[in-house]
């Protein structure tokens, strides 16, 4: 590497000579700075050992944007913040950072909903997320710095446990999955370099849920569900989850635009799913006759379950989870609304029907074996017609139990039904 005392004319005709060239200035009072020469440019630049050891270099500009004089200032006080302990080259990254959109946990969490998570997830996971945020995140380091390492792994930890402590462990979960997810995206898009959220593991251990209705159960939720607190459109909303084996939000958000009853084989289409795949379902007798009072009921609005306060909204999901809440007691038994739905899928697996064709019923995602890809890519056949008649079977069973009758459970084969 060739030393040379830099002169302003030495900078200024000095040229690229087939290879890259790193000249050192031997000036008294710049000892040290250096000149990189390469086919583009000229760059004054210095090498420096880091507070933690590793050998660094750093660039002060290029010529002539930044003069001999200048870089030989830019030289010395670098050469100062070296001697007081600083890493320069570390600064200079913070600065930089600063300067982007976002340097608040707060900053970047705002940035992850309205980049991500408004584009790509369901207005109620958004919602959730909202709330989250502003009620157990924001308030305790919302106000931390992610783009220099302010903000550690220990004091995500005690977020998290702060709703432990208030006996909150499935949400503690719910919690963690979200500060994880917002990391994650964060150091994907280069906001910060370092994820302290990664190793932070749930805090409990979370049990699929079992509840089955029995048969009792079934038929004193179907015959005493409106009684007393639960408005008739709300119960119909609960009914056709058990028969139809819907998502609550699925059945409560249907618009009467979706649904063909004049035609000899009735359906109604959902469009807003969770797997985001339009559903198209057939409808039997009595799921007809349940929807057709609820299309009364909602008198001229376009949604089968129009909000009592504003009939141009739907009533919420909510509507039937907070009906079933003030009923439980009353009807001697607990359960939740997707118990109504676990418990149809249940029924039918005790009839015989096979996963495949209870996942299309229920509408659910394949889990990605090769089989589900095959499925997926080259199977269109709808099985409607072996729908209806599994859901005509179905509407037997439920019949029956409602009506305290004993009809046998008899086992479907689906070679038996016509296409």
């Amino acid at each position: 590497m060739p030393s040379k005392n830099f002169t302003d004319r030495f900078v200024q005709t000095v040229s690229f000579n087939k290879e890259i060239t790193e000249y050192t200035d031997t000036n008294p009072g710049s000892h040290g700075l250096r000149l990189r020469v390469n086919k583009t440019n000229k760059s004054f630049s210095s090498l420096y050992v880091a507070p933690d050891g590793k050998r660094k270099r750093f660039t002060l500009g290029t010529y002539p944007a930044l003069s001999l004089k200048d870089a030989r200032a830019a030289f010395n006080q670098l050469r100062v913040k070296i001697e007081n302990g600083k890493d320069p080259s570390q600064e200079k990254r913070s600065q930089r950072l600063s300067a982007r959109e976002g340097s608040t946990f707060e900053s970047i969490a705002k940035l992850y909903m309205r980049r991500h998570a408004e584009l790509k997830l369901k207005p109620k996971t958004i919602k959730e997320y909202q709330n989250q945020l502003v009620s157990d995140i924001y308030p305790f380091i919302g106000h931390r710095r992610v783009d220099n390492q302010e903000l550690t792994k220990r004091d995500l930890i005690i977020c998290i446990d702060k709703v432990v402590d208030r006996g909150a462990l499935v949400k503690a979960n719910r919690i963690t999955a979200l500060l994880k997810a917002i990391f994650r995206w964060a150091n994907e898009e280069d906001y910060i370099q370092y994820n302290p959220s990664y190793g932070i593991r749930k805090r409990c251990l979370e049990k699929p849920r079992s509840r089955v209705l029995s048969d009792n159960e079934i038929k004193h939720f179907w015959n005493h569900f409106e009684d007393e607190g639960v408005t008739e459109s709300v119960a119909i909303a609960a009914k056709l989850e058990l028969l139809l084996g819907h998502r609550t939000s699925e059945i409560t958000q249907q618009t009467k635009k979706q649904i063909d009853l004049n035609t000899d084989k009735p359906f109604w289409i959902i469009e807003d799913t969770k797997n985001k795949h339009d559903h198209k379902q057939p409808l039997c007798d009595l799921s007809i006759t349940l929807i057709q009072r609820a299309i009364e009921l909602s008198g001229e609005s376009e949604f089968l379950f129009p909000s009592p306060v504003n009939k141009f909204q739907p009533i919420g999901p909510h509507a039937v989870t907070k009906a079933i809440l003030r009923r439980r007691e009353a009807l001697g038994f607990h359960f939740t609304s997707h118990d109504l739905r676990r418990t149809m899928n249940t029924r039918l697996a005790a009839m015989g029907i096979d996963l495949e064709m209870r996942k299309r019923i229920l509408n659910h995602k394949s889990n990605g074996s090769s089989s589900d890809i095959n499925e997926a890519a080259y199977n269109w056949h709808k099985y409607e017609n072996e729908i209806r008649t599994i859901l005509n079977a179905w509407e037997n069973q439920l019949v029956a139990i409602t009506e305290g009758k004993t009809l046998p459970m008899n086992v479907i084969s689906l070679n038996t039904i016509a296409s």
